[in-house]
């Protein structure tokens, strides 16, 4: 077992995950192969970076940049926030978004996207509203959180 590459392991079904398995990982700041338990790493604080919009008041989100992000929206002005499939998300990413200012922030659509909505709008519905924009796809997304239209 010792001189298996990592690549040549077997793989473990979902269902038969335990706590105390252990997993490798590779630790690029120290180029080294080192161990983590399913228990540590189901419990590990998730990275968010925190960002927010430059001057214009119409962004639209790329994956590569922002997803695991929280955008404070610290704004006077009308902000819109835009989805497209082109954006390059993939299934379970999301971007966080936290109205700070006194301006309206709206998420919208652009070409390809498809976006589920549980509440009648579109616009984070007052200052300290937070929600969420979720990839169930690449093209489909699923927007919740403090909602108004």
């Amino acid at each position: 077992m010792a001189d298996t590459k990592i690549s040549a392991l077997a793989a473990l079904a979902g269902v038969d995950v335990a706590a105390a398995d252990v997993l490798p990982i590779v630790d690029t700041s120290a180029v080294t192969t080192k161990s983590v338990s399913v228990q540590a790493l189901a419990g590990a604080p998730q990275v968010v970076q925190s960002k927010a919009p430059a001057s214009p008041t119409t962004y639209t989100l790329v994956a590569a940049t922002d997803a695991g992000t929280l955008w404070h929206i610290n704004s006077t002005s009308n902000v819109t926030i835009q989805v497209t499939s082109a954006a390059g998300f993939v299934a379970g990413q999301r971007v966080d978004l936290l109205r700070r200012g006194s301006g309206t922030v709206q998420v919208t659509l652009g070409t390809g996207a498809t976006l589920l909505l549980a509440t009648p709008g579109a616009f984070l519905r007052a200052q300290g509203s937070m929600a969420t924009i979720y990839a169930l796809s690449s093209t489909e997304f699923v927007l919740a959180g403090d909602l108004t239209a």
